[in-house]
């Protein structure tokens, strides 16, 4: 799980911000 995170901020930082909010909401 730590590489898809690592993986979303190295392409876009925005998203990534978006992608976590969204993730932390699965867990």
């Amino acid at each position: 799980m730590n590489k898809y995170v690592d993986t979303v901020a190295s392409n876009n930082r925005a998203q990534h911000w978006q992608s976590l909010a969204l993730f932390q909401d699965m867990m």
